[in-house]
């Protein structure tokens, strides 16, 4: 599933309610409390994560799987 939010706050409230929302909001804290000067952006329709405007990886929620 593509997401059409242009903020993260509007993709994690474009997730599903399933077990798919609790894996990312999972991983999405482990990454946050881990660096937590890096910047969450919307990048390629997933969540984008930049340090020092450079994206280093994704975190993005599929029909069957999370993906980082």
């Amino acid at each position: 599933m593509q997401h059409s939010a242009e903020t993260p706050q509007e993709y994690l409230e474009q997730l599903d309610d399933d077990w798919r929302r609790q894996k990312v909001l999972q991983i999405r804290n482990l990454i946050k409390s881990a660096e937590p000067s890096i910047k969450e952006h919307i990048h390629n329709k997933m969540l984008g994560y930049a340090l020092d405007g450079e994206f280093f990886f994704h975190l993005n929620a599929q029909r069957n799987y999370v993906s980082l």
